[in-house]
């Protein structure tokens, strides 16, 4: 066996260790270890746009009329989406902070009509979150839960909040209630 010089030190484990947690994060982001809810969110997914394409056509065959530009509403669905994932207003605990939380309120807001409204939860779709601020999902992107805007708003949002966008749909003359 071949002496060590003093003070020279064997990268030999931290190269093996370094090998074996990279493998393991590829492997988890390749999805070799699949979430066993992966069938039911794509589930979750597929009833959540059969509803909201029969309420859709439900609100416009009893003459409801869409106000706002399908890019519009995109733009609305994606950054409640945004605020409500911003990893720099999440504090440790896992709440949203109050700016984030006025931000979606204020884009709630801008929905005049229940086809307007029905177009913007058909335009967040399900989205992948994790439902609490220990989750993997924040940083491996596993064990995800697909949510719709009801689901996100009651993960992101108080429920002071929730109630005062009930109460701005209504002022709006829209009879939806977000739970």
């Amino acid at each position: 066996m071949a002496r060590k010089k003093l003070g020279s030190i064997d990268y030999t484990p931290i190269i093996v260790l370094g090998a074996l947690l990279g493998g393991a994060y590829y492997l988890v982001k390749s999805g070799f270890f699949s979430s066993g809810n992966a069938i039911n969110n794509s589930q979750l997914t597929a009833q959540n746009a059969t509803a909201v394409n029969s309420d859709l056509q439900a609100a416009q065959a009893s003459g409801e009329q869409q106000q706002q530009s399908n890019t519009s509403l995109q733009n609305i669905a994606s950054s409640i989406y945004q605020f409500g994932t911003d990893s720099s207003e999440i504090s440790v605990g896992g709440t949203l902070s109050d700016t984030a939380q006025s931000n979606i309120v204020d884009q709630m807001s801008l929905i005049g009509s229940l086809v307007d409204l029905l177009l913007v939860i058909k335009f967040f779709g399900t989205k992948n979150v994790g439902t609490h601020w220990y989750s993997i999902c924040n940083s491996l992107g596993v064990g995800c839960t697909a949510v719709n805007l009801n689901d996100f708003f009651d993960v992101v949002l108080s429920k002071q909040n929730i109630a005062l966008i009930n109460q701005n749909l209504a002022g709006n003359g829209i009879n939806y209630t977000f739970t």
